[in-house]
Order: structure tokens, then C-alpha cells, then sequence
């Protein structure tokens, strides 16, 4: 469980963590862990990179429906915002010229959770180097 940082990409430390004794609520309650203002950014508006976007979030989004010590995620920010620099939003800048036009993100959102997330999902195995979602949880000694 040693890491500098906890990311979508390994919340299986986090996962572990909240779930050892010494971290529980007298020592048998897990905490609630909710991933608060998180999500992954869209560099630029370039089609790689939204798709990147909408292709993480997919990723983190299929880890923590498999990991029983994450309660969820609350997305950061419904638009993307000047000050953030980040452009973590679900939706473009509300301002003009992108007047808050959905990113990919913003669709991939939608259908999680839903009896489409499978089939939309799996356009962005390939994006992320995986063949299937199976097998995206590391074991964390």
C-alpha cells in the first residue's frame, strides 16, 4: 500500500486502506469513502484528447463499481472553468464559442450505471490498452 499518490488508476490502495482495522470506526465500521470533486481532464479539445477523457472515466468507473471499499464518485465540475485550468469538466467552457457543448465525458456519463454502460463502454477498451474490463483490479499486497 505504499504510494505517493492515489488515482483512478490505483484505488485499489485506497480501497485496502479503508477497509484495515485501524482505519474503521472503532475497528470494525468501514468510513465512507466518496471520490469528491475528482474525475479526469480533457487537456485540450482535441478529439484524442476528449476521447481520452471520456475513455478514463470509464475506466475509473468500472474500478469503482468493483471496489466494495469506494462509495462512489462525485464528478468535479459539470463545465469545464477558466480558473481550474484543468478542463475537468463534463461539458465544454459555457462561454462563447463552446457555449457548454457536451464533451464525449458528458455521454459516457449518462450511460453509466445503465443497461447501456457495457456495449457504450467498450468503444474505449482499445484507447486504454485492455481487452476487457476484467482484470482492471491489481492486488494490492
Amino acid at each position: 500500500m505504499d504510494t505517493e499518490y492515489v488515482t483512478l488508476k490505483n484505488l485499489e490502495v485506497l480501497d485496502k486502506w479503508v477497509k484495515t482495522s485501524r482505519n474503521q470506526y472503532k475497528g470494525t465500521i468501514r468510513r465512507s469513502v466518496w471520490l469528491s470533486e475528482a474525475g479526469t481532464c480533457s487537456p485540450s479539445y482535441e478529439d484524442d484528447d476528449l476521447q481520452d477523457q471520456a475513455a478514463g472515466f470509464a475506466y475509473g468507473w468500472k474500478k469503482i463499481n468493483n471496489l466494495d471499499g469506494i462509495n462512489g464518485i462525485q464528478w468535479h465540475s459539470w463545465f469545464d472553468h477558466l480558473g481550474d485550468g484543468a478542463c475537468l469538466g463534463l461539458r465544454k467552457y459555457a462561454d462563447a464559442p463552446h457555449n457548454g457543448e457536451a464533451k464525449p465525458v458528458w455521454t459516457t456519463y449518462q450511460k453509466a450505471d445503465t443497461d447501456e454502460e457495457d456495449d457504450y463502454f467498450e468503444q474505449y477498451l482499445s484507447r486504454i490498452g485492455i481487452d476487457s474490463w476484467e482484470g482492471i483490479i491489481q492486488d494490492i499486497p
